[in-house]
């Protein structure tokens, strides 16, 4: 598996396995408000390692789709 940050926030170079596990880590977004709060730092951690941390409801996650924040 391979992932490759691109110098634009969010789009990444990826293998197939990359790409869907970037997918799985955002699909993942949908249930925040389910996870624990050690849960929801540790998600939280993860999206601002790989760049995906939404700052306002008018962003777009990786693929480019706008999303609702969580």
């Amino acid at each position: 598996m391979y992932i490759e940050s691109t110098k634009k926030q969010g789009v990444f170079r990826a293998t197939k396995d990359g790409h869907k596990l970037l997918k799985l880590i955002d699909d993942m977004g949908w249930d925040y408000d389910r996870f624990s709060s050690s849960g929801q730092e540790t998600y939280d951690k993860i999206c601002e390692i790989i760049g995906t941390k939404l700052e306002d409801e008018n962003e777009t996650n990786w693929r480019g789709d706008q999303i609702s924040l969580w």
